[in-house]
C-alpha cells in the first residue's frame, strides 16, 4: 500500500488561505490544528500501534534489522519535523504574548526591531 501525502490539501490550506501580511482566520487556525491531529491519529498512532503489537506478539525472526533500521529512520524524520513545528509554534506564542498585545493597544512594539533583524 502506498500513501500519497496530502500536499495539495496542505498547499491550498497554507499558501492560499494564509495571507503573509495578516493574521490567519479562525477557520484556518482550526483547520491547521485538525491537520496536525489527523497526521497523529491516522498515521503516527497507527504505526505505533502496529509496532507495539509486533513487539508484544511477534515471533522470533518475524522482523529483521532492515525493518528496525526503517523504523528508526522514520522516527528520526518525524522527530525532526516535530522539532521544526514546535520551533515555529513557539515563535507564534512569543509574538502573541510579547508583540501583538502592544499592537492591540495601539502602541509600537518594543521588540519589533529584534523580529525584523532575527
Amino acid at each position: 500500500m502506498s500513501l500519497a501525502p496530502p500536499y495539495e490539501f496542505l498547499d491550498e490550506l497554507g499558501r492560499a488561505a494564509i495571507p503573509h501580511d495578516a493574521l490567519p482566520s479562525v477557520e484556518t487556525l482550526y483547520e491547521s490544528a485538525q491537520a496536525a491531529w489527523a497526521i497523529h491519529e491516522f498515521l503516527t498512532m497507527q504505526i505505533a500501534a502496529a509496532v507495539k503489537t509486533v513487539s508484544a506478539k511477534g515471533t522470533p525472526h518475524s522482523v529483521n534489522y532492515e525493518d528496525i533500521g526503517r523504523l528508526l529512520t522514520w522516527v528520526d524524520k518525524i522527530r525532526s519535523a516535530c522539532s521544526t513545528v514546535i520551533e515555529e509554534v513557539t515563535v507564534v506564542a512569543v509574538l502573541a504574548h510579547e508583540t501583538l498585545p502592544a499592537l492591540a493597544e495601539g502602541v509600537e512594539p518594543t521588540i519589533r526591531s529584534m523580529i525584523q533583524s532575527g
